[in-house]
């Protein structure tokens, strides 16, 4: 019962050695001079020389008992130095001479340790075997071109160690120690084996490098194409929005052109209200045409003007979606609409003005109820940290998506949604200028707006807003038009009666 427990017990110890003791050795001895200030060429580099550097260290070990055996006591010695010289090698790489460390590798072996074996044991012994794993290590631990020519001085000593070996074997046969034939064959085999041993794990430390590098690359790839695509939908908005400030310019001369014919013809329609007329119901007409004209020219007016008397703060985003949701309770119920809102925010904070991204927000909640024209309606509110590109530089900003299951957008109506004046809305009474200003908002804030929607099915609106001041670009000063206040005053070259003038100020 006693040898039970006790195989037991070493079983387990024998385990857990296998288990835990044995790779976190390992683990250590690979990662040893690591840091995280290293870039990852230095770390492949650091980790390459400790990764060879141990399976030479342990290929090593062996050599020492062999020596001894067959009373070689020098090259049992030598053994020794060679095992406190790999000890030096990691020593550097923990003290951070990470350069040193690696070419020491090389220096090494090619200049001291397969010298001496290889003069003093001779060739039958098979120890220049050992100069074909050596021969691949420059290429292993310096691959990349900005270390060619630590490869180069490395290659070099390796060819002076081989020419200068076989030189003295040959000129000097003397230094060779006489040892036993059988005792010989023993040790090429074990040489045999040992090179094959060190070539195999310095070639699959040296794949599993560049495999994780190829991993490393796709990865970045990956991030590259994510941002190309950001970058192109960017360079697509910014084409739209040179577009839509054509046309702003378009309606800005537009816009002078009807201020003197409504001024006319609201003056001319307001004497003949004064005036004893048979056709005041005609006057009538003419001024409420006038209003309605006025009614829809002032708004785009508004639209055209960049000086906005924007307050930019940081504010916390959720704070102003709790509110409107609060808010736009009572509408939902009442239509039967459900509104929920996910917030994954880590980072709530939003750089601009609360007051107009609260317009911003309203605005496309409320075209969300109102797209929805069936009981089972709902609205989705989500909230996350996301990057964007803006103006070719990336951003960490706030994501808002607001999704509807309600009528959809056409795909045709969807490239001219921000067009000031194009709605999809039935209403006679809406101008269609919701989301062109929305549109400009988020432009002052140095944001981005997309939408995404699918006819019959659900729309998407999703903006992004910076959290960053530093991002966050102040709205240019030069102006697409801006009303003056005696826009729809006299000109100095329309000369009325100061009846009519008088009439048409009050």
């Amino acid at each position: 019962m006693f040898m039970l427990v006790s195989f037991r017990g070493t079983r387990r110890n024998l385990i857990f050695l296998k288990l835990v003791i044995i790779p976190k050795t390992f683990k250590y001895f690979f990662n040893l001079g690591i840091t995280k200030q290293l870039n990852q060429t230095l770390i492949k580099q650091v980790k390459l020389t400790n990764q060879i550097t141990v399976f030479m260290f342990i290929s090593a070990l062996p050599y020492s008992l062999i020596f001894y055996k067959f009373n070689l006591h020098m090259a049992a010695k030598m053994v020794l130095a060679t095992l406190f010289l790999y000890m030096i090698i990691f020593s550097l790489n923990a003290l951070s001479k990470y350069e040193s460390a690696s070419f020491l590798v090389i220096a090494t072996q090619a200049l001291i340790i397969l010298p001496f074996f290889s003069i003093y044991l001779g060739y039958q012994s098979g120890a220049h075997l050992m100069y074909i794993p050596l021969s691949i290590l420059p290429l292993i631990l310096y691959p990349s071109e900005l270390k060619k020519g630590m490869r180069k001085l490395g290659y070099s000593v390796i060819v002076l160690s081989i020419i200068s070996v076989t030189l003295i074997n040959f000129l000097v046969p003397k230094l060779t120690t006489l040892i036993p034939s059988n005792s010989l064959k023993f040790i090429y085999m074990f040489a045999f084996f040992t090179t094959f041993g060190l070539i195999l794990p310095q070639v699959n430390a040296f794949n599993r490098s560049e495999q994780e590098a190829a991993k490393k690359l796709e990865r970045s790839n990956k991030k590259l194409s994510s941002a190309l695509t950001q970058l192109r939908e960017s360079k697509e908005s910014e084409r739209q929005l040179r577009q839509y400030a054509d046309y702003a310019r378009l309606v800005q001369r537009i816009a002078h052109e009807f201020k003197n014919p409504l001024q006319m013809l609201q003056g001319s329609a307001e004497l003949g209200m004064h005036n004893k007329s048979n056709h005041k119901k005609l006057f009538k007409v003419v001024l409420e045409s006038v209003d309605r004209l006025n009614h829809l020219i002032q708004p785009m007016l508004n639209y055209l003007s960049s000086k906005q008397n924007y307050k930019f703060i940081a504010f916390n985003i959720s704070e102003i979606v709790n509110d409107i949701l609060l808010l736009s309770k009572a509408n939902c119920k009442a239509r039967q609409i459900k509104m929920n809102v996910i917030n994954q925010l880590k980072n709530p904070v939003v750089h601009g003005d609360p007051n107009a991204i609260g317009q911003v927000i309203i605005n496309l909640v409320s075209n969300a109820i109102d797209a929805i024209n069936h009981n089972d309606g709902s609205v989705l509110i989500k909230l996350e940290n996301d990057q964007f590109i803006h103006e070719g530089n990336m951003i960490d900003g706030i994501k808002i998506n607001i999704t509807d299951n309600g009528c959809g957008i056409k795909q045709d109506s969807l490239k001219k949604i921000f067009v000031p004046y194009e709605t999809s809305k039935a209403d006679k009474n809406n101008v269609g200028l919701g989301l062109s200003i929305v549109s400009k908002i988020i432009e002052d804030h140095s944001g981005l707006i997309k939408i995404n929607s699918v006819e019959k099915k659900y729309t998407t609106v999703s903006i992004w807003l910076s959290s960053s001041i530093a991002n966050v670009s102040k709205p240019k000063e030069e102006p697409v038009f801006e009303l003056d206040f005696d826009f729809f005053e006299t000109d100095n070259s329309l000369q009325l009666t100061d009846k009519v003038t008088s009439s048409s100020l009050t």
